[in-house]
């Protein structure tokens, strides 16, 4: 049987140009294994079923401030970042987010401070595509399997999966 301790952990919030950013960080023995990043809408380009307010996952921040995520116009929620790309329990970590950011002093930082963020966000996932990238869809779709599996693991170490197969 194994000793390791696995957890969930909210790591770091930020701020840049008004949107908000937390980090929740997949622990294994105290270490961070994996970086899931969630930016708050700012509701300024209005997609189908986002709401200005609205907490969803990213998949990476590219070098140019793009937040890469996918929509759906197919409303296939496998693939749409409005459906948190269909991750269980992925609620309950909004919920833990917005009540541990009222608490939290989140400045809003300039380029310098950002573009460290950006490392921090990418530590894991690496910089997925820049706005224009002429392959975004592909990277974005295959980066959508890593977040999954790596998410399902999280669940399935910390616990979380029996819950979410009970439910």
């Amino acid at each position: 049987m194994s000793n390791e301790v696995w957890k969930m952990k909210l790591s770091k919030f930020a701020s840049y140009k008004g949107r908000n950013f937390a980090c929740l960080d997949l622990m294994k023995d105290g270490k961070p294994v994996y970086r899931f990043t969630f930016y708050q809408s700012t509701g300024r380009n209005p997609k189908p079923g986002i709401s200005k307010g609205d907490w969803l996952i990213t998949l990476g921040i590219g070098s140019d401030e793009w937040i890469n995520k996918l929509t759906s116009s197919s409303g296939n929620p496998l693939n749409d970042v409005g459906h948190n790309y269909s991750l269980p329990q992925i609620n309950d970590c909004i919920e833990v987010i917005k009540k541990r950011i009222l608490t939290t002093e989140v400045q809003d930082l300039g380029w310098d401070e950002f573009s460290k963020f950006v490392e921090y966000v990418n530590e894991f996932t690496g910089i997925v595509t820049n706005h224009g990238d002429s392959n975004v869809v592909q990277k974005l779709r295959m980066k959508i399997h890593e977040v999954r599996s790596m998410w399902y693991t999280g669940l399935m170490m910390t616990g979380k999966l029996q819950e979410v197969k009970r439910s």
